[in-house]
């Protein structure tokens, strides 16, 4: 994202420090409704929240970048906090036949102000290509499925998810003891081994219920670690996370970034379907 008009020469790009707050908050409350739009996808971003996110992009564990003019100006910045995602999606543009050389070559030549002529057509380029890439899951023969949601209203397997169980050979469930911060203070894991039977049950009646023949076991409280065990007896090619989405009204405290852990952990492809407190999945996320 850039504001200008900005000459090419002129422009630093540099590491974001906190004392860009003042001048990301200006620089985001300047965007028109579009940009707004293609930046967080939707309109009604609170903007100084963001600003004040973008000025400690460590806090989150990302990557945050400014780009200043000679006399200071902040006139761009960008942030990703998923690098490894994102270099998936720069080589993702370039199998569609996307020459970001070529891009970089003319944003050198030209300078900002003539390429952001052509930023939003560019943008729609990549959209509509990547768009066009089948991302969907490969076939898994064997399928481990961690649940921290177990949809008790539901009474059947989230349409989304029954896909991958149909066309899976094994499924084996884990139900980690969740505990809340007040159970894990006051180290009471018997209510948590109940919860986590109990969510277990439920699943298994859900999938039986639908033709499936599932297997499994209460896994340890921190999820890597159920992963682990589970994996030890289980030889899974895929991982299926039933998460709570982040901010609902079930959400577990041990739910952080619990994504990327397992990615980052296990050497197995690896879908998360996030639920909402109704039990109905709002995002679905595949590495």
């Amino acid at each position: 994202m850039t504001e200008g008009p900005v000459d090419a020469a002129t422009v630093l790009v540099r590491p974001v420090v906190p004392g860009d707050l003042d001048a990301l908050d200006a620089l985001l409350s300047s965007l028109d409704d579009q940009s707004r739009y293609r930046r967080w996808f939707t309109g009604g971003a609170d903007v100084h929240r963001a600003a004040a996110w973008a000025a400690h992009p460590e806090q989150q564990d990302a990557v945050g970048l400014v780009a200043t003019t000679a006399d200071g100006r902040l006139v761009g910045h960008a942030a990703d906090s998923e690098p490894a995602r994102a270099d998936q999606t720069l080589a993702d543009a370039a199998a569609t036949g996307i020459d970001l050389a070529a891009i970089t070559a003319t944003l050198e030549r030209e300078g900002v102000q003539a390429f952001c002529k052509s930023y939003h057509q560019l943008l729609d380029c990549i959209e509509g290509k990547l768009g066009a890439l089948d991302r969907r899951s490969p076939t898994a023969q064997r399928v481990l499925v961690l649940t921290n949601e177990d949809l008790a209203d539901a009474n059947e397997v989230p349409e989304s998810i029954r896909p991958l169980l149909d066309a899976a050979e094994e499924v084996y469930v884990v139900a980690p003891t969740l505990t809340t911060w007040m159970q894990w203070l006051a180290d009471d894991r018997d209510s948590a081994l109940v919860a986590a039977d109990e969510r277990l049950r439920t699943v298994f009646d859900h999938m039986r219920a639908g033709g499936l023949e599932p297997h499994g076991e209460i896994g340890a409280e921190n999820q890597v670690t159920a992963i682990t065990d589970a994996l030890a007896r289980f030889d899974a090619d895929l991982i299926v996370l039933r998460l709570h989405a982040p901010g609902s009204e079930h959400e577990n405290w041990s739910e952080h970034r619990i994504a990327k852990k397992v990615r980052s952990h296990f050497d197995v492809a690896t879908v998360v379907f996030y639920f909402d407190s109704e039990g109905l999945v709002v995002e679905r996320d595949e590495a």
